[in-house]
This record gives C-alpha cells, structure tokens and sequence, in this order.
C-alpha cells in the first residue's frame, strides 16, 4: 500500500545540503540513488510527458549518470552529493507532473510483500521495464543514452535505446546491485498475485506501453 497525501506535505523549503549524506550508508546510498534514476527515466517515457519535464527529467539523468558511482563510493564527495541531490529533486518535479511507470507499479508490491527496499526494487526491475517499453518510444530510450554518455553516432533508434538498456544494467552491476528478483528474497509462487495487483494499479495511465496482466506476469518471471 501507498500513503500520500498533500497534507503530508507542508514544507515551503527543502535544502539541499551533502553533508546531511555523509553518514549514510553505501548500500542505502545505492538504493536510494537509483530511485531518482528510475523517477526521471520513467518520467520522461511517460505518455504525460512534456517539453518542461523533458527538459528537467534529462538534466536529473545527466548528473545521475555523472555523479552516482563516485557519490555511491564516497559520501562525503560533496560535489558528487550535491549534484545527485539536484538531480533527485529535478526528477521529483518531473515524476510528480507525469507520473511513473511499470517499474515503480512492479516495485511497489516486491517491497510489500518482501520487504525490500523500494530503490532495490526498483533498480532490479528497471532493465527489464525498460526492454519491455523500448519499442514504445525508441527515440526517447535513445535520448537517454546518449544522455548517459552513450556514444550512437550512425546507430537506429532502436538500436540506440538498447545501449541505454545495456548502460543501465552496468549501472547496477557497478553499484553491486542484483540482477535477479530471487536475489533480493522474492518467490516465484507470489508472481502471479504481484501480476494481478500490478495490473489493477492502473500504471497503464502512465507507462508507455499498454501492459496485461499477463505482460506483468512475463516481467516478474523475467526478473525473477
């Protein structure tokens, strides 16, 4: 289940500061990180898109792509810190205007029912989303590439988009995250109840391709 409410919400100011990062642990700092990652990559291939979080989502996956392997090794990197702050906060007003997708919707019941922690989950499920959404909006997947340093000089679109899919799977190995749902404690006999759930969350308001239950289904098993 998720909880929010405007109310819950009061604050006017949020400030940015590293050193409130400095403690954290490398493994929290990780999860955490790749979170923002997965709001601003999900944010920008949303079908509620626009120009304004465009332009906000792709600076927030820039200085991700730039600052979280050294921010991740050393927290008190305060420049590294500083920069993935900015870029958290970017995709929040990004996500917050468009909404999420498919991995967040897959995320939100590995966390519930397994109790990991949300940035794992979703960190875990984003490759294979990612496949999944690729053909939706080839020429956005190849924007993130290049937008992680991706080099697609004479490549498709399609062709493109899945060095950004391959980027990201590095990502996740280079921040010792697993590869696999079965890695963080899933069990496959919870598969196709998370599927269902999945499905009646109604992601499909955001997500780029229109997903099944049992689109999720195949997900969760490739995953798994």
């Amino acid at each position: 289940m998720s909880i929010r409410n405007a109310v819950l919400n009061r604050a006017k100011v949020a400030i940015l500061d590293p050193l409130g990062l400095k403690s954290l642990p490398a493994n929290v700092a990780a999860h955490a990180a790749m979170d923002a990652f997965v709001h601003a990559v999900e944010s920008y291939v949303s079908l509620n898109a626009n120009p304004i979080t465009d332009a906000v989502n792709l600076h927030a996956i820039e200085l991700i792509a730039a600052n979280i392997r050294p921010f991740v090794s050393n927290r008190s990197n305060l420049q590294a810190g500083l920069n993935m702050l900015c870029a958290a906060s970017l995709a929040a007003m990004g996500f917050s205007n468009t909404g999420v997708g498919n991995v967040h919707c897959m995320a939100r019941f590995v966390g519930g029912f397994f109790h990991a922690s949300h940035g794992l989950s979703n960190a875990v499920c984003l490759p294979y989303v990612a496949r999944f959404n690729l053909k939706a909006n080839p020429k956005k997947f190849a924007r993130i590439a290049t937008t992680m340093g991706e080099i697609t000089d004479g490549l498709t679109a399609i062709e493109a988009g899945k060095l950004a899919i391959q980027a990201m799977r590095q990502l996740n190995m280079d921040l010792g995250i697993p590869e696999r749902l079965r890695d963080i404690g899933v069990s496959k006999d919870k598969i196709p109840e998370m599927a269902h759930l999945a499905f009646k969350a109604n992601y499909n308001r955001w997500n780029p391709r229109y997903t099944t239950v049992e689109d999720f289904d195949m997900l969760f098993k490739q995953a798994y």
